[in-house]
Formats: structure tokens, C-alpha cells, sequence
């Protein structure tokens, strides 16, 4: 299933329309994490070897793509739009209600037919 998600989201990085399942969703973030912490090592090696620190920079820009789209689509699993995401920029509430809505399970809705639940 975690091999499974993952490909799934590298997939569809430019697809925002139909729907993502919860567990899909957090198993991509649980990879992201510790792709990040990987790239987080290399970086400060090659710092303190004297060189660019750049690849930290090249996993953001691939991380950005995909979760924007994931998380679009995460949203429209529970029923919302993928504009919701902007409540994100609301300092303090905003990450709380994104967070409330990314954990809710899948519900019936306009978005998704036939979802693997």
C-alpha cells in the first residue's frame, strides 16, 4: 500500500481533479518527511565540504508540484474544494482547519465516483 501511494501521487502531480484516499494522502507526507531529512543530511555535507547546498532546493520544488495536487484532491475526497487550501495562508487558524479536514474520512460526494475507501 505505501509503495502504492506514493507512485500514485508522483503520477498524478499535475492531476487536480478526482480524489485521493486518507491513507494515500499520509503515506506520501510520511515519505516526504524523510526524503526531506535525506536531503537535509546531503545538504549540510556538502556544505561543510564547500559545496552548493542544492539538494534540498531540487526536492521542494518536486514535493510542492505533487502535494499541491494531492492535498486538491484529498479535499475533494471529504466533499470540498481544492480552494480550501488557501485558508493555509490565515495565520495560526487556518493550518488547524486544513489539518481538521485532511483526517476526516472519505465521504460521498460530487467529486469522486468508485474510490478505493
Amino acid at each position: 500500500m505505501f509503495t502504492k501511494s506514493i507512485k500514485n501521487a508522483f503520477k498524478k502531480s499535475f492531476d487536480y481533479s478526482g480524489c485521493s484516499t486518507r491513507s494515500e494522502y499520509w503515506y506520501f507526507i510520511l515519505f516526504s518527511m524523510i526524503i526531506s531529512i535525506i536531503a537535509n543530511v546531503i545538504d549540510y555535507n556538502c556544505m561543510v565540504h564547500g559545496f552548493l547546498p542544492i539538494v534540498g532546493f531540487i526536492w521542494l520544488l518536486v514535493y510542492s508540484t505533487v502535494v499541491l495536487s494531492l492535498t486538491t484532491r484529498r479535499l475533494h475526497d471529504i466533499n470540498k474544494s481544492g480552494w480550501f487550501q488557501l485558508l493555509v495562508l490565515i495565520p495560526i487558524i487556518g493550518p488547524l482547519v486544513i489539518l481538521y479536514f485532511l483526517v476526516q474520512p472519505t465521504q460521498e460526494n460530487k467529486y469522486c465516483e468508485n474510490i478505493e475507501k
